[in-house]
C-alpha cells in the first residue's frame, strides 16, 4: 500500500513539493489529497439513481417480452412463407431481418443489448452496496477541506456538502462509499488504526515526523498491519504459554478443566479482537489443551498407583 495509506494529520501545501503546490484551493486539492492517499478517497454510489436505473431497465425489458411473446405466437399461425417456422429455425429467423416482418428479430437485438446493460447494472449495483464509508479517513477529508492550506472552506457547489463537514461530521451523504477499504482487520485493528496512531501522533509523533514525498503526514499501511500482526501473535503465545503452564500446576483433574475452559475462552475473545477466525482457532487450541490434560491424567495415575508387593 502507498505510504500515505493513513493520515493523522495534513500537511500544509507550502512545505510540499512542487507538485502538490500546483493544486488550487478546492476539487484541484482535494483531488490531490485523494490520489496520494487512498483511504481517505470517498465518493457518492449514488444508490437511488442506480436503483432507479436498474427498475427502468426492467420495465423496459419486461414491455419487450411482452411484444416478444406477442410475435412469436402470431408469427407461429402465420401461414406466409417462414413466418411460421421463426421458433424452430433460427436461421430463418435471422434471415428475417431482411423481409418484411422482422418485428421478432428486431425485438431479440433490442432484449440482447438491454439484458446486458441490465446485467451489468445489476452486479455494479451489488458489488458497490458492499461498500461503507471509512470513518476516520473520512473525518481526514472534513479536516482537510476546512483546512486553510488546503480547500479552506472554498468549496461552494452543489457537491460541497457530500463528504460533511467538522462542525457536521456526520452530515455525510447516505450512500458515500471509501473506494479502498483498509487491510486491517477487526476490533485491535481497528482501534490501533483509528485511536492509538491518530492520538500517538497528535500527543508525541507530530514533533518529529517528517512529511513524506507527497507533502502529507502518513504512516505506511504494510508496517502497522506488521506491528498489529506481532502483538496478535505475541498475546496469542502468552495465553498458550500461561495455559499450559497453568495445567502443568494443576492439582487435580476437576482444576485442568477449569483452566482450560477459562484459557480457550481467552483464546477465543483474543483471535475475534484481532480478526482471526474464532471459531477454527478455539477449536485447535482447545484440542491442543484437551492433549495435555489426557497426557497429565495419564502421567499422574502411574506415579500415584500404589505399589504392591508380591506375595511370597
Amino acid at each position: 500500500m502507498a505510504a500515505a495509506a493513513y493520515l493523522p494529520q495534513f500537511a500544509s501545501s507550502t512545505s510540499a513539493g512542487e507538485y502538490a503546490q500546483q493544486h488550487v484551493k478546492g476539487h484541484p486539492m482535494l483531488a490531490y489529497l485523494m490520489g496520494n492517499a487512498p483511504l481517505a478517497a470517498h465518493v457518492r454510489r449514488f444508490a437511488a439513481l442506480s436503483m432507479r436505473n436498474i427498475l427502468y431497465l426492467q420495465a423496459e425489458i419486461q414491455f419487450l417480452e411482452k411484444k416478444l411473446l406477442l410475435a412469436e405466437n402470431r408469427d407461429s399461425r402465420s401461414g406466409r412463407g417462414e413466418e411460421s417456422s421463426y421458433s424452430l429455425n433460427w436461421q430463418h429467423l435471422k434471415d428475417s431481418a431482411s423481409s418484411e416482418n422482422k418485428e421478432q428479430y428486431e425485438l431479440i437485438r433490442d432484449l440482447r443489448r438491454l439484458m446486458e446493460e441490465y446485467e451489468q447494472a445489476l452486479l455494479r449495483h451489488r458489488e458497490l452496496a458492499k461498500t461503507g464509508v471509512n470513518s476516520w479517513q473520512l473525518r481526514e477529508v472534513q479536516e482537510c477541506l476546512d483546512h486553510d492550506d488546503m480547500c479552506g472552506a472554498a468549496m461552494t457547489g452543489v457537491d460541497a456538502c457530500i463528504w460533511g463537514s467538522v462542525e457536521d461530521p456526520d452530515g455525510y451523504a447516505s450512500d458515500l462509499m471509501a473506494i479502498s477499504s483498509a487491510r486491517t482487520k477487526g476490533h485491535f485493528a481497528k482501534w490501533i488504526v483509528e485511536k492509538f496512531v491518530p492520538s500517538f501522533y497528535k500527543r508525541i509523533h507530530y514533533r518529529f515526523k517528517k512529511q513524506d514525498r507527497d507533502g502529507l503526514f502518513s504512516y505506511d499501511e504494510d508496517r502497522l498491519c506488521t506491528f498489529i500482526s506481532i502483538i496478535a501473535n505475541t498475546a496469542a503465545f502468552l495465553i498458550s504459554y500461561a495455559a499450559i503452564a497453568s495445567l502443568y500446576f494443576a492439582w487435580s483433574a476437576a482444576a485442568r478443566l477449569v483452566i482450560a475452559l477459562i484459557f480457550s475462552a481467552m483464546y477465543s475473545v483474543c483471535m475475534v479482537t484481532i480478526g482471526g477466525d474464532g471459531f477454527a482457532g478455539t477449536a485447535a487450541f482447545a484440542a491442543i489443551l484437551a492433549a495435555l490434560i489426557t497426557n497429565n491424567n495419564r502421567f499422574s495415575g502411574q506415579t500415584d498407583m500404589p505399589i504392591c508387593s508380591s506375595s511370597t
